[in-house]
């Protein structure tokens, strides 16, 4: 009607999703390159699986021990007490005694 066709749709439409689908693909390429280079240092250099981790504490790493065999079921035990006997607080000797003043 009186020249008005919406001409210009075409061409600027394409435009802006030719932009897209370009930001779209060069951000994925960059993505799956990035992941594949820190996927492959990541399995050349494994974790040592005989390693502790450094979170682990005292009774953790007794239980794992036993559970491997290499400490017996009365080590185990004396082992736990100790630890449980060393994670208590020492009490005073004069703890129980109440000292009053005149």
């Amino acid at each position: 009607m009186w020249g008005f066709d919406y001409a210009w749709w075409p061409p600027i439409g394409m435009m802006v999703l030719g932009i897209v689908f370009w930001t779209l693909f060069l951000g994925l390429a960059t993505w799956a390159i990035v992941r594949w280079i820190s996927r492959a240092q990541t399995e050349s250099h494994p974790p040592a699986s005989s390693a502790t981790p450094p979170h682990a504490d005292a009774l953790d790493i007794l239980r794992e021990r036993y559970a491997k065999g290499e400490i017996d079921a009365s080590a185990f035990e004396d082992m736990c007490a100790r630890l449980d006997a060393s994670a208590q607080p020492e009490r005073p000797q004069d703890a129980d005694r109440v000292v009053t003043r005149a």
